[in-house]
């Protein structure tokens, strides 16, 4: 059996706390940065981690045990273009849809965003590694639940995906 725990980072700093943050490489606040040690603490070690290139997935890593880490790029969160950094009363575009609002933020595609997702997922699952954590962000996290439940982008965001949350998946076989 393989087993992968998806975390994501622990709470930025309290500009970016509730923006689009994408790919700004922001830290951890205080507080993320404690609640990243005291999780990392009680974990137990895994054969590997993968995780994010970002500096808030960096250093929520620094406080994990692993006998080997693999940072990737294809973890980020997904691209949100001019709009990052900012919240939605500042980004200003009328919210109709979900999908209308997704696409107006700019960015990375939502299909691009997905095909990264997926080969990462893929990667990941098919690694020789069967204790696996990975370090990441709530728009991946999301649409990796997409994935694996057969679910839209926009009832993903049902799905409680908070700071330093942890959500496990089980795979037979493998």
């Amino acid at each position: 059996m393989k087993n992968i725990t998806l975390i994501r980072h622990g709470e930025v700093e309290a500009r970016y706390q509730g923006a689009y943050n994408g790919w700004i490489d922001i830290d951890l606040s205080p507080k993320g940065a404690q609640d990243m040690k005291i999780l990392g603490l009680s974990f137990s070690e895994s054969d590997a981690i993968y995780c994010s290139d970002l500096k808030r997935c960096q250093n929520s890593l620094s406080f994990f045990k692993t006998k080997k880490q693999i940072i990737s790029k294809e973890l980020r969160e997904k691209s949100w273009g001019e709009n990052e950094g900012k919240t939605f009363d500042e980004i200003g575009i009328e919210y109709e849809t979900f999908m209308q609002y997704i696409y107006a933020l700019g960015g990375e595609t939502l299909n691009i965003f997905e095909m990264r997702v997926k080969k990462i997922w893929e990667e990941i699952k098919s690694s020789e590694h069967k204790n696996i954590t990975v370090l990441t962000h709530g728009g991946l996290i999301r649409m990796i639940y997409c994935l694996e439940r057969d679910i839209d982008y926009e009832e993903s965001f049902n799905i409680d995906v908070g700071f330093g949350s942890l959500h496990h998946f089980n795979f037979e076989g493998s």
